[in-house]
């Protein structure tokens, strides 16, 4: 009897103290923000940047543990609370323009230079406010001469104007074929 309480009681301690689950980042889509790792265990895991914890970002290669979760509406285990990345550490500035028709516009970065961003360029909303404070990655865009661009754009303390790209019904301006309210 006492040799198999013991046992139960290693069981129990292997399950309590048990490592998180680890694996290596196969792939990572820094502009969008997303990217799989592949696990010790063989499985190949989705990670979104805003399950990342205590790091920016990830790059190919990267060791990191994670915690799993089961993404009900996917029918897939993805990868939370993913530590161990060395991505970039993200930049300060302020939204000095903004053209929401367009969806454009540029951040001040802290040395005074103006940093284009699109809207596919921003993580919390779809839309940023002239004067809100925004964290960044830049990078160079090569389709525009190298000229610097921001990507991964988060406004601190909340969202933006939450202008969604739904299915609206064209009452604006007399454009479009949609109904009258």
């Amino acid at each position: 009897p006492l040799g198999m309480a013991q046992g139960v009681a290693v069981c129990c301690l292997r399950y309590c103290f048990r490592a998180m689950p680890s694996g290596k980042v196969r792939s990572w889509n820094e502009g969008r923000g997303f990217g799989f790792i592949d696990t010790d265990d063989g499985e190949s895991l989705f990670v979104h940047m805003r399950d990342l914890s205590g790091s920016p970002g990830l790059r190919e290669g990267d060791r990191v543990e994670f915690d799993r979760e089961f993404d009900e509406m996917k029918q897939k285990w993805a990868a939370v609370n993913v530590t161990g990345g060395t991505g970039d550490v993200p930049e300060e500035g302020t939204v000095s323009k903004w053209n929401e028709e367009r969806g454009f516009g540029f951040i001040t970065d802290s040395d005074g230079v103006e940093i284009f961003v699109h809207r596919y360029g921003i993580q919390n909303s779809d839309s940023l406010v002239v004067g809100a404070r925004v964290q960044f990655t830049r990078e160079s865009d090569e389709k525009n001469d190298g000229k610097p661009r921001a990507i991964n754009v988060r406004m601190e303390g909340g969202k933006g104007k939450g202008k969604g790209k739904g299915m609206g019904m064209a009452m604006d301006k007399g454009k479009g074929k949609g109904m009258d309210m």
